[in-house]
């Protein structure tokens, strides 16, 4: 509302800025329609608002309106009222024709020029497609235009011949040079302006108009263009009878090109040869660089005599205020050049019309350019031909200026473009100084629109979700894996070297070596009782380890990383086919619950479409196929990962000597990643080397290979024995080596060199011998014949029916449950025999590989006609090619056909008969993609996530059907009609007119509320027919009622128009039907909850009571309280306002602070608490402190830091680490200054290691620092305990007193007394227990920060070796630290429960307690940290702007990542 509210003003004339206020206030209305109760948009002050954002005009109108309303209707202006006004007015101004009367007014005022308006000093003449402001140049000579009559001083007899008519009628006066009449009209003292006497011109009050020129001067007095003042004729323009005209456009519906003519202007044309770019006739003609027009021309002629056919389309021609379909037709492929000839530039696509905008008059010629000596230079080659090409703004490049030479006085300008020289302006200059000539406006500007494309863009604006379907998108895992192998890609060798694709940045392996081991004694054993198996399998590895896709791991690379290596084991496969042995190493191979193949990320599919690559390869006769050799091992491996490739093998395959360690260099057959690995090569070869092939090679590695697979058809053999030179070139680039050529070509395989063909063709005499049958990518192909045989697996489909009876037998066992080993019942033995019969006739079955006949020359036009049929056993659909030629013959190609299995697939409509659904094949459905096994309109609706955009396009789908079945039946009565004596040409030509005219006449419109109705039934009758079959087949039958074992039993279900309601007790209650009876939904069904949902959000997201008080005046959903109560928790809206902050199970103690026996203060929290206000002379400055508490004894320690910054912390640290002894590891919050003090600590510590100062007498190893993630101050309660605790006690002692740093210091020190002495365990009541355990008992006896080793006993009490007894003591506090202090932390305070784990690609909501909730930022999951148990802890958030870091606690889920 406030959007409408502050919509800036619209302009007058502003057409399209009031048509899109006019759409946004439409979609206002339409939110308050659907949303009961807003009524804000409908009161006085808001209307009143929306009104002064309209131009006066439209203000001044609806104020009329308002008033007609108020007088006629007695009721005051809706919100309502305004929209429909407004659409009203943005229909008129944007009318074609009329609506425009900004530009009709101007036109008014060419045509009726004001007095005061200076005469024109030239013509001016521009070009375009566009509209024309052209006024006629003659005029009726027997009326005044402006009602002047002649003037009396004109009247019989003539003054200068003294004839009988009138002095402004004589014809001798007009002969008369300029001069002279000037001068006779001097001598006689008369008038310049009306020709009477008495006055001079000047005050002239009644001057005449000129009959030729329309200013104001009388007609006799008229200066000719081409003569000077005294009418003689000037040598520097060219002469000419002709008027003043351009090249215009008609606003002529019959003709659109229409074009008048001018010698005077010249226009952009320039002479140009044209070809198609696989031929070599070349047409020369000339070209107008156009560039008002947004699309590219060529004239029906050019395309004749190219030879060259197109597409038939139909465009949107607009023009300045008009519109127009016309026909035409897209032509691809046209290259054009200078008149040298020597480089050529692409054309875009080109459409074809019979005439353009422009006649040969408007190009310059030799002659005319010559007179003009500042373009002397110019040179235009003189051509005989006609305009046939108008190139527009899409080839901008065409027309860039390489010269330009300015023009001079009235004179024209030339520009030099990559075509040759153009000339633009008057080649002719005009004298009509005082006179002035009539002028030619015209306007540039013409659009160009396919109207399927902007049938798809309504499609998309109905249908929105349709945009998003039509492009695949990555997972996370998909994006991460492409950004890790562009990021770290290198071409090094003539190879690739990409990274293993890890899940992780810092993935760490278990040494599974002793795995690797075990596996490769297993092998052994079976090397050793098999030669011949030993014999394949050394062969195998010694050749990888001699092409250098593997090698012995280096003596001194052995010892490497801990959790850098990973021993692969290895077997051997027989190939069933090839009879070849491969060895293939296990990557899935499991080792204390990890695997290389779990760690590696898959990938995307960057493999080709089978299906589309098959298509592919039958689209042309001449046909190719190649294999890439190895293609997995030419793609390298990075130094980094190789070790995780490693395996073990006997040297030269010995299995007497010892075992070494070797690896791979390459990427695995076997690991997960290695086909996107492959792929991702493969693909970026073609796009590293693009520049130095030809774009059909380039496009052929994207799209026709099918991993190492190449299938690929070309039109002719010149073609292909070039594509296989370019590919074999460009896969070499990358490493990659095609061989096993093989084509049904005998000159393409002879352009072949014979060690790169096919094993079955390398011996093969190629004049004589018959080519064989070749196997690829399932489908048997018949070289010689050229033709494919199939058997079970049939990518395409061409056995679909066949095989859809297998499916039926499996699935009806299914349902039975048949378990694998029982026998069959003799009737599914029947069937299943019957079927194993016919699967040998299989093999019979052949169709053409290629599409399209040989000979069948030209093609013209080319459709596909998908057909889909449905029954209670299964549904399919099949596609046909139909191909039409140049002489109007067709051809039929069955291109591929799917079959399922399933029921239940028919939304039935209630106005279905037997009839309709008989009309099967005639009903023409596009773009039906399901999955195997799935129910089609499952499917469809499950892929809506909103009822009303389901309805809606249920409803249009329905409609689509009505319309098909129309248009179906009135096919069938054309040809009921049509004689028997036309052939079948003509019968088909007549009947696709008689079609077209039917089409046109038909008035489709929008879906209107009956439609919604009816689709809101049909989706609710496809709802019960899957939940409630058994109640509505019984219902059917007259007073039946449904079984006891219902579970809708208790609603009494009645069924009404073919929907299931519920009976009830309510039907005496005086209330609508729909609510007496409502409709029953099944509570699990998806329309149920969308149905639900929509409600829910209709309500303004509200509780479940009012939900299902709405839900129940129209629904009736079992146990709906639950599926209410689902929706609300999983709608992010209310779970954005409601939901509760993450919780998780709480993690178990971390190892230190549950070992003993190590020295104080070896792992140790750190955190800084204050300010602590102390005196320094008379000032006041803050302290404050730093606590490190240990955590097994926790015991602390306390010290004083002058203030935040990295240098006293650091200070502190070095303090507490000379005091207490060497510390091993520190955690702290995630605050700066400790940040940085980790990072300088580090770096000192570098420096003391190198300098080796230090070394000798420390021996020290560093602290190991660990941060909690920022705002997770539940992961230090172990030290904002006692921080409390510490303020608490300095709060007792110091009593609100300001210190001096002294007395803090000391305070300090009793405060740290005061902590250390607090119990651990709890105090006995019993005189006989011993004192509590506290830190004291260990810290006051600690000697030394390094313990001896050994066990002492009591009588070492009284040793008179002090050490011993201090020892002893240390043994006494760790065994009552064990026994009486450790079990107390077993239990878990809060936090009880394990809940769901947070994963990447989750939708967070990040708490700030600084702001209101409805301000906190949104974050996607792209980390997380799990601790030892996997449990989610922490996680890394991606936001707008940034990449955080936030633990559970501190964020709110609101949709995950697999919803």
């Amino acid at each position: 509302m406030n959007k409408a509210l502050n919509w800036p003003t619209i302009k007058p004339e502003d057409g399209n800025g009031l048509r899109s206020y006019d759409l946004f206030l439409q979609s206002c209305y339409h939110t308050m329609h659907d949303v009961d109760g807003l009524k804000e948009l409908d009161s006085s002050t808001n209307l009143r608002i929306i009104v002064s954002k309209l131009p006066f005009r439209l203000r001044d109108r609806w104020r009329a309106n308002v008033c007609r309303m108020q007088d006629h209707n007695q009721h005051k202006a809706t919100f309502k009222n305004l929209v429909d006004f407004i659409e009203g007015q943005s229909r008129a101004m944007l009318d074609p024709i009329f609506g425009d009367i900004h530009n009709s007014t101007e036109s008014s005022k060419v045509a009726a020029r004001p007095k005061s308006q200076k005469p024109f000093t030239k013509s001016s003449g521009r070009t375009s497609f566009a509209t024309t402001v052209d006024q006629p140049p003659e005029m009726k000579k027997n009326e005044s235009q402006y009602g002047h009559k002649l003037n009396t001083a004109v009247e019989k007899p003539c003054l200068f011949c003294e004839r009988n008519h009138a002095f402004e009628e004589c014809e001798k006066f007009k002969s008369k040079p300029n001069g002279e009449k000037i001068e006779f009209l001097k001598s006689n003292g008369m008038c310049f302006g009306c020709l009477s006497k008495g006055h001079v011109s000047k005050t002239c009050r009644n001057r005449m108009k000129c009959e030729t020129c329309l200013l104001s001067h009388p007609t006799i007095l008229h200066i000719h263009p081409g003569k000077g003042k005294d009418g003689i004729k000037d040598d520097r323009v060219i002469t000419g009878n002709k008027p003043l005209s351009s090249a215009m456009v008609s606003v002529k519906d019959d003709d659109l090109m229409r074009v008048s003519q001018s010698k005077q202007c010249t226009l952009a044309i320039v002479p140009v040869k044209v070809k198609v770019s696989n031929s070599d006739k070349v047409i020369n003609t000339h070209a107008f660089l156009d560039p008002g027009s947004s699309a590219t021309f060529c004239t029906d002629s050019l395309k004749r005599k190219l030879n060259i056919s197109g597409k038939n389309t139909t465009i949107l021609l607009c023009t300045m205020g008009q519109e127009k379909n016309v026909h035409s037709s897209i032509v691809s492929g046209l290259e054009v050049s200078n008149m040298e000839g020597l480089l050529y530039h692409k054309l875009p696509e080109t459409y074809t019309q019979t005439k353009l905008p422009v006649s040969k008059q408007h190009i310059p010629t030799q002659e005319s350019i010559n007179k003009w000596k500042y373009l002397r230079e110019v040179k235009i080659p003189q051509l005989d031909a006609d305009i046939e090409l108008l190139i527009g703004t899409n080839a901008a490049n065409l027309m860039e200026p390489w010269k330009v030479i300015n023009s001079r006085g009235n004179g024209p300008y030339a520009v030099r473009t990559p075509l040759g020289w153009v000339i633009n302006g008057l080649m002719q200059e005009t004298t009509c100084q005082m006179q002035g000539s009539h002028s030619c406006t015209v306007v540039n500007r013409i659009s160009v629109a396919n109207l399927n494309d902007l049938l798809i863009k309504q499609y998309h604006q109905d249908f929105p979700e349709l945009a998003a379907e039509e492009k695949s998108e990555m997972s996370v895992e998909d994006k991460q894996f492409m950004s890790m192998m562009e990021s770290s890609k290198e071409h090094r060798n003539g190879h690739y070297y990409l990274p293993l694709p890890f899940k992780e940045d810092n993935v760490m392996m278990p040494n599974n070596y002793q795995q690797a081991q075990q596996r490769i004694t297993s092998l052994k054993r079976k090397l050793e009782n098999n030669e011949q198996y030993r014999v394949e399998y050394t062969a195998f590895l010694e050749g990888m380890i001699e092409k250098g896709h593997a090698e012995v791991v280096p003596s001194d690379e052995l010892e490497t990383q801990r959790g850098k290596v990973w021993y692969i084991p290895h077997h051997g496969v027989h190939h069933p086919k090839k009879g070849s042995l491969r060895v293939v190493f296990d990557c899935s191979a499991s080792f204390q619950g990890t695997s290389l193949n779990s760690r590696l990320i898959q990938g995307p599919n960057l493999t080709s479409n089978l299906v589309g690559v098959l298509l592919r390869f039958r689209q042309e006769p001449i046909a190719l196929m190649a294999d890439v050799e190895g293609m997995f091992h030419q793609v390298r491996v990075m130094e980094e990962h190789v070790d995780f490739f490693r395996f073990l093998w006997w040297p030269n395959g010995d299995t007497g000597q010892p075992l070494k360690e070797h690896r791979m260099v390459v990427h695995l057959f076997g690991a997960t990643s290695s086909p996107s690995c492959a792929s991702f090569a493969l693909r970026q070869t073609a796009e590293d080397f693009r520049d130095l092939f030809l774009p059909e090679t380039v496009q052929t590695i994207k799209q026709d290979f099918y991993v190492d697979d190449c299938l690929k058809s070309v039109a002719t053999e010149a073609d292909a024995v070039t594509l296989c030179k370019e590919l074999e070139r460009a896969c070499s680039m990358g490493g990659f080596r095609l061989h096993k050529w093989i084509s049904n070509s005998r000159t393409v395989l002879m352009s072949i060199p014979q060690a790169a063909r096919a094993k079955e063709v390398k011996d093969l005499d190629l004049e004589s011998s018959d080519l064989p049958t070749e196997r690829t990518l399932g489908i048997q192909w018949h070289i010689e014949r050229d033709k494919t045989h199939f058997r079970i697996y049939d990518p395409l489909g061409f056995i679909s029916p066949f095989v859809l009876t297998a499916k039926n037998i499996l699935q009806d066992l299914c349902k039975q449950n048949y378990a694998w080993d029982r026998d069959l019942p003799d009737h599914y033995t029947q069937l299943w025999q019957e079927w194993m019969a016919g699967l040998s006739c299989i093999g019979e079955l052949s169709v053409n590989r290629c599409l399209k006949p040989k000979t069948f020359g030209a093609i013209t036009s080319a459709q596909l006609h998908h057909f889909s049929d449905a029954s209670e056993s299964g549904y399919g659909c099949v596609t046909y090619l139909r191909l039409t030629n140049s002489d109007l013959e067709v051809h039929t190609s069955f291109c591929s056909e799917s079959e399922w299995t399933n029921s239940n697939i028919a939304i039935q409509t209630d106005d279905e008969d037997d009839d309709d659904v008989e009309v099967k094949k005639d009903v023409l459905i596009t773009n039906l993609i399901v999955k195997e096994e799935q129910n089609p309109t499952h499917t469809f609706i499950h892929y809506h996530s909103n009822w009303n955009s389901l309805t809606r396009a249920v409803a249009w789908l329905l409609k689509l059907k009505d319309i098909l079945l129309q248009l179906s039946q009135k096919r069938k009565e054309i040809l009921t009609n049509m004689e028997m004596k036309d052939s079948n040409a003509e019968k088909q030509c007549l009947v696709e007119r008689e079609m077209q005219t039917v089409k046109k006449r038909m008035n489709i419109q929008q879906i209107t509320l009956e439609d919604v109705k009816r689709a809101e039934n049909a989706i609710v009758r496809f709802a019960q027919t899957e939940a409630f079959p058994e109640e509505m087949n019984t219902l059917q039958k007259k007073n039946a009622h449904v079984s006891n074992q219902s579970h809708i039993r208790k609603l009494d279900p009645i069924l009404q128009d073919g929907l299931l309601r519920t009976g009830g007790r309510l039907s005496r209650m005086a209330m609508p039907e729909g609510q007496k009876h409502p409709v029953v939904l099944p509570k699990y069904h998806h329309v149920s909850k969308l149905a639900l949902k929509q409600i829910h959000a209709q309500l303004g997201h509200c509780g479940r009571n009012h939900m299902l008080a709405k839900l129940r005046q129209q629904y009736w959903i079992p146990a709906a309280n639950s599926l209410a109560r689902k929706i609300r928790s999983e709608c992010v809206f209310c779970r954005r306002l409601h939901s509760n902050l993450g919780q998780q199970k709480m993690a178990d103690l971390p190892k230190e602070r549950i070992t003993p026996d190590l020295p104080p203060f070896t792992f140790v929290g750190a955190d800084f608490f204050g300010p602590i206000i102390v005196k320094r002379g008379r000032s006041e400055v803050k302290r404050y402190g730093v606590i490190f508490t240990c955590f097994t004894t926790r015991a602390v320690h306390l010290e004083i830091a002058n203030s935040l910054d990295t240098d006293s912390c650091i200070n502190a640290i070095r303090r507490f680490i000379s005091r207490r002894g060497q510390v091993q590891q520190i955690r702290s919050d995630n605050g700066t200054n400790l940040t940085s003090a980790d990072r300088e600590l580090k770096n000192a510590i570098k420096e003391w290691n190198q300098s080796n100062k230090l070394q000798v007498v420390l021996q020290q190893k560093g602290i190991t620092w660990i941060y909690n993630p920022p705002a997770a101050s539940h992961f230090g309660g172990v030290w904002e305990r006692l921080i409390k605790q510490v303020k608490q006690a300095l709060l007792s002692l110091t009593k609100d007193q300001i210190l001096d740093d002294e007395s803090l210091h000391t305070f300090i020190c009793e405060v740290e007394a005061i902590m250390n002495s607090r119990p651990l365990t709890m105090n006995s009541d019993s005189p006989n227990d011993l004192e509590p355990l506290t830190p004291n008992h260990l810290l006051l006896l600690k000697g030394q920060p390094i313990l001896p080793p050994g066990l002492f006993q009591k009588s070492d009490m009284y040793s008179r070796r002090r050490w011993k007894q201090v020892q002893y003591l240390a043994d006494i506090f760790w065994k009552r630290w064990v026994r009486e202090y450790l079990p107390n932390l077993q239990e878990r305070q809060k936090w009880l429960k394990q809940k769901r784990n947070y994963a990447n690609g989750d939708i967070v909501l990040i708490a700030d307690p600084t702001a209101p909730r409805g301000s906190w930022m949104l974050g996607r999951v792209v980390d997380t940290k799990k601790d030892s148990k996997g449990i989610v802890r922490s996680l890394t958030l991606k936001t707008k702007t940034s990449v955080i870091d936030r633990p559970i606690t501190k964020v709110c889920l609101l949709l995950e990542n697999d919803m």
